[in-house]
């Protein structure tokens, strides 16, 4: 099958590029298995869902005090391994207490003229879904890690197997070398589960890293804790949100549409439009294409209706209401 020009793929969401801080990669620090038909065996891998690599920000150090109890979380009090940028290895709790007050002392010139807020590290977690092989996932976490951030910010990887699904946890020094302080954003949050995704196939385990838009999902998953409508257990902000869905139904009026659900919906729109001109172009290549074609048409049929958290939070409400307003015995 022919292949596919990166800017081919931005119409679905997927930007097919160099990683942030891999761009000047040489061949031998390419992860292997990633020549070829890049392309095309990435639209196989999203529309066979394949599992999907997860990069979350957990939190910031700030202040030695708050520096020194994560390090002794994520070591579990030095009882866990970890790794450091140059490969060495930080084992119990005085070694741990050792880097933490070695990475407070080296912090430069620049402490003075900081806020008192400013962030020490940033705390990353990196996981995989449950039965992912465990050992090929940490050896993936631990070349990537290596890859992104080794020779320029020092940093920590701990591998923790207290869950069912295999997760490490990266926390880097926000202060580089080169003097630059880390502040990730959305798009290198998004290129580091890419890079990330690319050393576990290189280690043979099947990933991917597609963004939710892609997927045709709209909504973000929710924590267990603000998960339901239950104005006992709701958050502050998700309060807020069921009394507005509330009023909303009870004046029976129309609210009209926001202006950023316009632009979901018409996004999804193209984004499905998109795939669907995709499968038209493999089928008509014939051979593996008509499959694959199969495949993606298939894909988009399985994706969630697009529903907005206020259109989920007005049926919800409706239903409520509808629930009660309806006599008992019926």
């Amino acid at each position: 099958m022919k292949d596919f020009e990166p800017t081919e793929f931005e119409a679905l969401g997927i930007v097919i590029k160099v990683p942030i801080r891999r761009r000047n990669a040489t061949a031998s620090n390419v992860p292997k298995g990633e020549g070829g038909s890049k392309s095309v065996r990435r639209i196989a891998r999203i529309v066979r869902r394949s599992p999907e690599v997860m990069v979350k920000i957990s939190g910031r150090a700030k202040g030695f005090n708050h520096l020194r109890e994560h390090l002794n979380y994520i070591t579990r009090n030095g009882e866990l391994a970890a790794e450091t940028a140059d490969g060495g290895l930080v084992e119990g709790r005085l070694a741990v207490r050792d880097v933490a007050e070695a990475w407070w002392r080296s912090r430069g010139s620049e402490v003075d003229q900081r806020r008192q807020n400013s962030s020490e590290t940033v705390n990353m977690v990196l996981s995989m879904p449950k039965n992912t092989d465990r050992d090929k996932f940490a050896e993936g976490a631990r070349r990537f890690a290596a890859r992104t951030f080794a020779g320029n910010y020092d940093y920590l990887v701990v591998e923790h197997r207290d869950t069912d699904h295999p997760h490490v946890h990266l926390t880097i020094r926000t202060r580089g070398e080169d003097g630059v302080r880390l502040n990730p954003r959305k798009a290198e949050l998004q290129a580091w589960r890419e890079a990330l995704a690319e050393e576990l196939r290189a280690q043979g385990v099947e990933a991917e890293a597609t963004p939710r838009r892609t997927r045709g999902v709209v909504q973000k998953p929710k924590r267990q804790a603000i998960k339901y409508l239950d104005m006992r257990n709701a958050s502050r902000v998700q309060r807020a949100k069921v009394v507005e869905a509330l009023r909303e139904l009870q004046k029976r009026t129309a609210a009209g549409e926001k202006p950023w659900e316009e632009a979901t919906r018409y996004r999804q729109g193209q984004i499905r439009k998109a795939w669907a001109g995709l499968a038209d172009r493999f089928e008509k290549e014939g051979g593996e294409g008509v499959v694959l074609a199969r495949e993606i048409r298939g894909f988009v049929a399985a994706m969630p209706p697009v529903e907005t958290e206020r259109d989920a939070m007005r049926r919800t409400v409706a239903g409520q209401l509808k629930a009660r307003q309806t006599p008992l015995g019926r």
